[in-house]
């Protein structure tokens, strides 16, 4: 895992740290997972950020204090105002009731059958975690899904409504749906966490990790432009990893006039 993400961080200039999502079944098995155990009620986006800067964590229902996220994680079954719409309508998300009760209703959700989670920097995992969170610039994100798109070709799907950003998209569409997704945020985590305005997220089932940092490794050259190759290049020398970085051509060269 540390020979992955030297490699990741050295190409794609990554501040924060890379998270990893692990689900739990039951209490005994999450008496036992490694973490801090918190007594206190927090957005799940926020918990995820208090990862972000090398904390592990465990959480279970009692620990998350917004209803958007206890509606879709799969710890319990979502409030019958969420899905009839009342929720949604309520706090002038949606236009009308109907459109409210169909963004509910197509929001991912996973199926309630978990005790907890795990909120981890994803070096400490010593076991595959299930999700794997990224927060960066919108330029990273691209290089990322440059990556995806190396290994797998185009990505046919998105949910994206700007809305449930860490709990629905970047959570429980990778965990439910195994999709990569993207995330432009909601209101919420950006007022909870202070993300900066140019940040974006990307969740990946972590099965595509590895062939997705492959991927971002494998179109260094023909994406990347001279100015980054050369940072990438200190990055490579400083952490000892051995990688031929083309200086002299990226692909749109090709159509210079």
């Amino acid at each position: 895992m540390k020979e992955i993400l030297d490699n990741l961080i050295s190409v794609l200039d990554i501040e924060r740290t890379i998270v990893g999502i692990k689900y739990i079944k039951d209490k005994n098995s999450f008496d036992e997972a490694y973490g801090k155990k918190t007594n206190n009620k927090m957005t799940y986006c926020v918990m995820v950020k208090v990862a972000m800067a090398d904390v592990a964590l465990k959480i279970n229902l009692d620990n998350i204090g917004c209803r958007g996220a206890r509606n879709v994680l799969g710890l319990t079954e979502p409030a019958e105002s969420f899905l009839t719409g009342e929720s949604g309508k309520e706090l002038g998300l949606y236009c009308d009731l109907t459109t409210s009760k169909i963004a509910a209703n197509n929001l991912t959700r996973v199926d309630n059958k978990y005790y907890g989670l795990q909120i981890m920097p994803l070096k400490d995992f010593t076991e595959d975690p299930d999700v794997v969170i990224i927060v960066s610039s919108p330029y990273n994100i691209m290089r990322i899904s440059q990556g995806y798109g190396y290994k797998y070709g185009v990505k046919k799907t998105c949910s994206v409504s700007g809305n449930q950003a860490f709990c629905s998209e970047l959570t429980a569409e990778p965990m439910a749906n195994d999709e990569v997704n993207f995330s432009i945020f909601c209101s919420g985590t950006r007022f909870w966490c202070g993300w900066d305005k140019n940040e974006m997220g990307i969740g990946i089932p972590y099965k595509y990790f590895n062939d997705i940092v492959d991927g971002v490794i494998a179109t260094l050259n023909p994406t990347e432009p001279l100015s980054d190759k050369l940072r990438i290049i200190n990055k490579l020398e400083e952490k000892n990893i051995k990688r031929q970085v083309d200086t002299t051509k990226s692909y749109y060269h090709k159509y210079e006039k």
